[in-house]
C-alpha cells in the first residue's frame, strides 16, 4: 500500500514502457551534448596540468552520476519490477554507489580547477557551490543509511518500515536539488564564459541543456510517482522474514 493513500493500487502501465524510453533518449542526449559543450565552446578535455579545461569534466561526471543514474536508480523497482526484491535493491545500491563515485571525483576537480589556477581561485563561495556541496553530503548519508537499513539482514522489519518514508523522501528531494545544482551550475559557467548576454551558440547549448535536464526529470518524478506504475509485491515476498514492506515508494 502506498504512503499517501489506504486503498488498493490498480496497475495500469499501458503508457509506462514508452515514457521510460523517452526519458532514456532524453538522458543520453543530456550526456552527449554536455560532452560537446564542454569539448567545442569551453575549450576541451584536459588533465589537471591545465586546470581551466581539467575542470571541464566535472559538468560531465555529476551530470552523468547526479541527474542521469541517479534519476534511473530511483525507477529501478518500478522498471524491474518483475525481478526479485533482493536483486533490485543490490542494483539500486550499486547505481547509487556508482553515483557516489562519479560526483566525489568531479568534486574533486572542481576544487582541483580552483587551487591549482595561478592564483588560485576561492572555493565553495558560490549559491551553485553550497547547494552542490550540501547534495553531496546528503547523499552520501542517504547511501550510508540506506545500506545500513535495508541490505543488513539483523534490521528490523518494523524499524526499516518506519524508516522508508524517510529514505524515499529523501531519495526524491535529493534527485530534485540536483537538478536545482546542476541548472545554478550551467548558469554560472555560462555567466563566467563571458558574453551570455550576446547569445550565440555556446550559451543557447548551455540553455538547451539546462531545459532537457529540467523535461529529463519531471518525466522520472511522473514515472516515480504515478500510482498505477507503482511495483506490487508478489505474495511469497509478503511472507520473506526480516524483508521491509513496500510501502510508497521507488523502493517498491
Amino acid at each position: 500500500m502506498d504512503i499517501f493513500q489506504d486503498f488498493p493500487i490498480m496497475q495500469d502501465l499501458s503508457a509506462f514502457k514508452p515514457t521510460f524510453l523517452v526519458s532514456q533518449v532524453l538522458g543520453a542526449l543530456i550526456v552527449i551534448l554536455v560532452v560537446i559543450w564542454g569539448g567545442q565552446y569551453n575549450g576541451g578535455y584536459t588533465g589537471p596540468s591545465e586546470p581551466k579545461t581539467w575542470f571541464n569534466w566535472h559538468p560531465v561526471l555529476m551530470t552523468l552520476g547526479f541527474i542521469i543514474i541517479q534519476g534511473d536508480s530511483i525507477l529501478v523497482y518500478r522498471v524491474l519490477r518483475n525481478e526479485a526484491k533482493p536483486r533490485l535493491k543490490s542494483i539500486h545500491a550499486l547505481m547509487h554507489f556508482a553515483t557516489l563515485i562519479l560526483v566525489s571525483v568531479g568534486c574533486k576537480i572542481a576544487f582541483d580547477s580552483h587551487n591549482l589556477r595561478s592564483p588560485p581561485i576561492p572555493n565553495l563561495y558560490s549559491l551553485h557551490s553550497w547547494v552542490g556541496m550540501g547534495v553531496i553530503v546528503a547523499f552520501g548519508l542517504q547511501f550510508l543509511t540506506g545500506l545500513a537499513c535495508f541490505l543488513y539482514p539483523g534490521v528490523r522489519k518494523s524499524l526499516r518500515s518506519r524508516f522508508m518514508p524517510i529514505h524515499v523522501f529523501d531519495g526524491t528531494m535529493l534527485f530534485i536539488l540536483s537538478i536545482c545544482a546542476a541548472l545554478m551550475g550551467i548558469s554560472e559557467k555560462l555567466v563566467f564564459n563571458g558574453g551570455y548576454q550576446n547569445g550565440g551558440p555556446g550559451p543557447m547549448m548551455g540553455n538547451f541543456i539546462g531545459i532537457l535536464i529540467v523535461l529529463f526529470g519531471i518525466m522520472v518524478l511522473f514515472l516515480l510517482t504515478k500510482q498505477s506504475y507503482k511495483r506490487i509485491a508478489p505474495a511469497e515476498e509478503q511472507v520473506l522474514p526480516l524483508e521491509c514492506s513496500d510501502d510508497g515508494s521507488h523502493h517498491d
